[in-house]
Order: structure tokens, then sequence, then C-alpha cells
């Protein structure tokens, strides 16, 4: 199943004009076969990366994370639109909805064609209220006090 949503995610960027997606591969699962994968599309689509995912999400226009993932927050926290994949697999989590979907800080995704919906809402209305949502919930959350304040500005200037 996992195989099958890198497929039809990479069919849907492979569609797109003027692209280029950076992959930031977990640091300590770097899955060979889907490297695999992600190297059957075309070179110029895509650049694997072992970058600080700080420094990756700087340079982006849109983040795309996996189902449950905490680099999900660095789109909210750089104001970024940031899209979660749908849970792939019955998993460790027991649960449709992540964390960070449930508090509103990044736009999950049911399927395929939800997906390839909210990445060209991401593309061409980056200043959509549905991303305002989310960079609203993040600063809510985590900005209320001075140490959070710090960190983030810490984080944002490394």
């Amino acid at each position: 199943i996992l195989e099958e949503q890198l497929h039809g995610i990479m069919k849907i960027l492979s569609r797109l004009k003027n692209v280029m997606v950076l992959f930031k591969i977990h640091p300590h699962k770097n899955d060979e076969y889907f490297l695999k994968i992600i190297n059957g599309y075309k070179k110029d689509l895509r650049i694997l990366t072992k970058k600080n995912l700080n420094l990756c999400a700087r340079k982006c226009d849109c983040l795309i994370s996996n189902f449950q993932s905490a680099a999900s927050l660095y789109g909210a926290l750089l104001k970024k639109p940031s899209i979660e994949m749908w849970k792939g697999i019955n998993s460790i989590y027991k649960t449709d909805i992540s964390n960070n979907s449930k508090l509103n800080l990044v736009e999950k995704t049911k399927n395929l064609i939800d997906f390839e919906r909210k990445l060209l809402l991401a593309i061409n209305r980056s200043n959509s209220r549905i991303w305002k949502k989310n960079y609203y919930n993040f600063n809510k959350l985590y900005l209320n006090n001075k140490t959070s304040r710090e960190i983030v500005s810490f984080i944002k200037n490394v």
C-alpha cells in the first residue's frame, strides 16, 4: 500500500510544470526500496538531500510529510502550506487522524485525489485561509510563552 501511495504521489508531482521536489528522507530510516522508487522518476523533478530539515523547509513552497510526522510542524513554523499524507497502512497508530491534524496544524489528506487537490491549492493559493488557520493554531499553541518564542527564534536563526 505504501508503495502505491508513493507511486501515486510521484505521478502527480511529475505532471506539474516547473516543480522541483526536495526529498528529505528520514535520517535513521533511509529505506532503500523507497529510494529506488523515487529514483525511477525524472531526475530533473527531484533532489535527494541529507541537509537539515530546517534548511530544507525554508527553501520549499509547500511541505509534504508522512502521517503523524513531526516534520509537518516546520510548515506551520515557517508559514508554509503543510500537507500530511494519509495513513497508508494500519500500523502502531490506532487512528486515521494524526495529532497534528487534530490540532489543525497541518492539512490531512484522505486519499490521492484529496492530496492532489490540496497540493494544487498550496501551489496556487499559498495565502489561502486554510493555511493561515494552520499558522494561527501553531502560534496559539506554541508561541504563547517566552520560552517557546525563544526556541522558535533560535530554530529560525540556525
